[in-house]
């Protein structure tokens, strides 16, 4: 059975995970965002921030609706931070080269077999992959 509400682990902050990220928050889950570059944690905050902004404006959603969904929403730098105490963790990733999946899925898989408190973590991944060119 799914609870109502889950706490879930979004590893990436690109063009996707920002918007998966604020759509989890905006149905009232808890949201721990990461990234390896500080950079994109930054970017997607502000996206978000704008898109609520864009809802409230337009009257879509309301100002406190706006103020919980952001307060549902925290970037974490560390990834085993991010993942600690999560139900779900979603990875999106634009992956250049092969060798992304030779040093990655060992971490997947330790994420994957890792107990966090008493829940195990149930990792869900999202691959895009762009083969190198020339």
């Amino acid at each position: 059975m799914i609870e109502d509400t889950m706490t879930i682990c979004v590893i990436g902050c690109g063009s996707m995970g920002w918007q998966i990220a604020l759509h989890c928050a905006v149905h009232g889950h808890s949201v721990s965002m990461t990234d390896v570059s500080a950079a994109a944690c930054s970017r997607a905050r502000a996206l978000q921030v704008s898109e609520l902004e864009r809802r409230v404006g337009v009257g879509t959603m309301d100002r406190s609706a706006a103020e919980a969904t952001l307060a549902r929403l925290h970037v974490v730098e560390d990834l085993t931070a991010a993942a600690t105490g999560a139900d779900i963790a979603i990875e999106i990733v634009l992956v250049k080269s092969s060798d992304f999946f030779r040093n990655h899925f060992p971490l997947l898989a330790h994420l994957a077999s890792a107990r966090f408190g008493s829940r195990s973590l149930v990792p869900l991944g999202v691959f895009c992959f762009t083969p190198s060119q020339g």
